[in-house]
């Protein structure tokens, strides 16, 4: 019986542990995961594909980092598989919205907007950060979008990416019984 006993002892310990981490990693859920929001604007009818548009949000970073408190940013990836070019225009808007239907207006030319603030960037930075004329045919490139952090308290459901005066709504996709 003591056998018995030193065995279940054994097994309970080396359970035990096991059954916390699981708890554990249940009880932090998707919280950790990225969200990865996706669109497609079609260039005429000629084209079998149109450009694609992609955001990939971390729920925690995104909601607890920002620059200089100022602005949360958003990188929106453009592919272009098709020949044809796409112009970008200063008119161009991006907008994040919310299940209960409140939009918050995000920036794409921060040196026209907010000067004072781009001039704080260096050289290389302002580079990266500027927002293109043109997305070329067979390219890809990256986009940054400036929301001011004061108006972001959780994460959107979406974005309205007015680009090329064309309207694109780059969502989550729908819901899966996979992902339960």
């Amino acid at each position: 019986m003591s056998r018995y006993l030193a065995f279940r002892s054994c097994l309970l310990a080396m359970i035990v542990p096991l059954l916390v981490l699981t708890a554990s990693a249940e009880i932090s859920g998707d919280r950790g995961r990225r969200v990865i929001y996706r669109g497609s604007l079609q260039l005429g009818t000629e084209q079998p594909q149109g450009v694609e548009f992609s955001i990939e949000l971390e729920p925690v970073v995104f909601l607890i980092n920002s620059v200089q408190n100022k602005y949360k940013v958003v990188r929106i990836r453009m592919e272009n598989p098709t020949r044809t070019d796409l112009r970008l225009l200063d008119e161009d808007r991006i907008e994040m919205r919310y299940p209960e239907g409140v939009s918050v207006s995000g920036h794409l030319d921060l040196q026209r907007v907010d000067p004072q603030f781009w001039d704080a960037f260096d050289a290389s930075q302002m580079l990266a950060l500027a927002y293109p004329q043109v997305l070329r045919g067979r390219e890809t490139i990256y986009v940054h979008a400036f929301f001011p952090s004061a108006q972001v308290k959780n994460m959107p459901v979406e974005f309205e990416f007015v680009v090329g005066g064309k309207t694109v709504r780059i969502a989550r996709p729908p819901a899966t019984a996979a992902r339960r």
